[in-house]
């Protein structure tokens, strides 16, 4: 029975064989009627094409990153001019204040000293009065300044950071310039590979594309054979794994079911065949 397997395995992959060998005959031929510098020189054109492709799109994807940023940085530079803006009005609003006003040390003395006399001197309600009323005014010239310093540090920041954020966006813009230049160039070149490709393909075309596809079918057979060469492992189950096997087995079973004689090894593979069914069925 082993035999009988092994023996129609072997004839298949004998017939992938002959198949094999005739593919790369026609191949051959095929490749013999093309002259050889056209072929080559259409390969190397192909070659070219796929790397021009390939770094002009290398170049646009970080052309798009780049504009992704500069637009971000742009935007940042817009709002520190709004917030500088908005800062500035209030600066020069409180800095007229603050001209009026004693330094923050003197303000501070005062308050300690006018809520030492609240503290510490019998008062009269009116004078009381008074001298909280001078205190809430003193603190609230403190606060004031206190507002003026703050924005004016922040303003000092955003007029620093302003300049940076905007030459950054400028060497982003430049570096945008720079690689569309060199995506631009590699498109060109790509353009004129595609022209001369053409113009090849117009000759050899049909026979190139047959080329491709002899090729393909070679390497789907050379595998195939591999795979159809290795023994396979033996199965104390019924069954059928290689599908040239069930195949044959199937024929078999049909003959069988129409009373044509068999040899003693067929009617083995039939009766593995119709055990495999019955193990199936029990799934």
């Amino acid at each position: 029975m082993d035999d009988f397997i092994k023996e129609i395995k072997k004839k298949k992959v004998k017939e992938l064989e002959e198949m094999l060998t005739n593919l790369k005959q026609e191949l051959d031929e095929l490749t013999a009627s093309i002259d050889k510098k056209v072929l080559e020189e259409f390969e190397e054109l192909r070659e070219k094409a796929k790397e021009l492709k390939q770094k002009r799109n290398e170049l646009n994807t970080k052309i798009k990153q780049l504009k992704i940023k500069r637009s971000r940085l742009n935007k940042k530079a817009k709002f520190l001019e709004k917030k500088i803006l908005d800062n500035m009005k209030e600066y020069e609003y409180l800095n007229k204040i603050v001209k009026k006003v004693q330094s923050p040390k003197l303000i501070i003395k005062k308050i300690k000293k006018l809520d030492w006399y609240l503290q510490t001197e019998p008062l009269s309600i009116k004078k009381d009065e008074e001298i909280r009323r001078k205190i809430e005014e003193l603190e609230e010239q403190l606060m004031t300044i206190k507002r003026y310093l703050r924005i004016k540090k922040y303003l000092e920041q955003d007029k620093k950071d302003l300049p940076e954020i905007k030459k950054k966006a400028d060497e982003v813009h430049e570096e945008i310039i720079k690689l569309s230049k060199e995506s631009e160039d590699h498109h060109q070149q790509l353009m004129k590979v595609m022209d001369k490709l053409k113009e090849i393909e117009g000759k050899i075309g049909d026979k190139i594309n047959k080329i491709h596809e002899l090729e393909k079918k070679i390497r789907i057979l050379e595998k195939e054979i591999k795979i159809k060469s290795k023994p396979a492992a033996p199965s104390k189950k019924p069954g059928f794994e290689d599908e040239e096997l069930k195949k044959k087995a199937e024929e078999l079973y049909r003959a069988f079911l129409n009373k044509k004689k068999l040899t003693t090894e067929e009617l083995m593979l039939v009766q593995q065949y119709m055990a495999s069914m019955e193990e199936e069925k029990k799934k």
